[in-house]
């Protein structure tokens, strides 16, 4: 399933996640542990969102953009490991 950008930031438009009716008590905390992760990564990007209303409503230079995306997790873990999630989802 392709979601358009409106719907990714819809949180009503994700799809539900399935019952794992056998899962461990360990697993779930993995699972919590990684939605965390994506949390923060989320957190992260509505900075860069806010940013970027700020710009095109003349409040912020541009030249902000590119040295707020480099000092966020995501980029530097593209950039250091070559994944979104680095080694953050390798420690789980």
């Amino acid at each position: 399933m392709i979601l358009t950008p409106q719907e990714l930031e819809d949180e009503t438009a994700r799809p539900a996640a399935p019952a794992y009716p056998g899962i461990t008590r360990a697993e779930r905390a993995h699972g919590r542990r990684l939605a965390a992760i994506h949390d923060m990564y989320r957190a992260e990007l509505d900075g860069v969102a806010h940013l970027l209303r700020q710009i095109r409503s003349g409040r912020a230079e541009a030249v902000a953009l590119a040295p707020a995306i480099a000092r966020t997790r995501l980029a530097r873990n593209m950039a250091a490991f070559g994944t979104a999630c680095g080694r953050d989802c390798a420690l789980l």
